[in-house]
């Protein structure tokens, strides 16, 4: 996915390109490579719209009731979801959140840099390509 979006927008690849060289990327450890602010922006782009694991993994909570509460077109909305029912949703809903990632088909790694710090952690805890909780990848643990 990165490889696709790079080449079809020269100015994102010639951004991280320009960090590549300028750091010597060749000769960094990994742990460093990590830390590039550029890579790891459209490191998580990337992922964001490869969606990894396309499929619902139901979730049950077996032995109490759920209760969620939001908001909805500016209304405050409460439902019980009853114990021993399937929920469950998909990356790619997850990942085209317009509240979370305007423009959300739009591959757009500043999207990681820019904003302020509680936005950015709204991204980072929406990208569900590995799943999250207990279910997430044993890698990312």
């Amino acid at each position: 996915m990165a490889t696709f979006y790079l080449l079809k927008q020269p100015e994102t690849l010639a951004r991280l390109s320009k960090e590549l060289q300028d750091t010597d990327a060749i000769n960094l450890s990994w742990s460093a490579l990590e830390k590039l602010p550029y890579l790891s922006a459209v490191i998580s782009e990337a992922l964001r719209l490869a969606y990894g694991v396309s499929a619902r993994i139901p979730r049950i909570a077996t032995n109490e009731n759920l209760v969620y509460r939001g908001q909805f077109k500016g209304r405050e909305i409460e439902y019980v979801i009853p114990s021993g029912t399937p929920m469950g949703m998909s990356n790619a809903i997850n990942h085209h959140n317009e509240d979370v990632y305007p423009d959300s088909h739009t591959f757009m790694p500043e999207r990681w840099l820019d904003g302020e710090e509680a936005q950015r952690r709204q991204m980072v805890n929406s990208l569900t390509s590995f799943s999250k909780g207990s279910r997430q990848c044993l890698a990312m643990k």
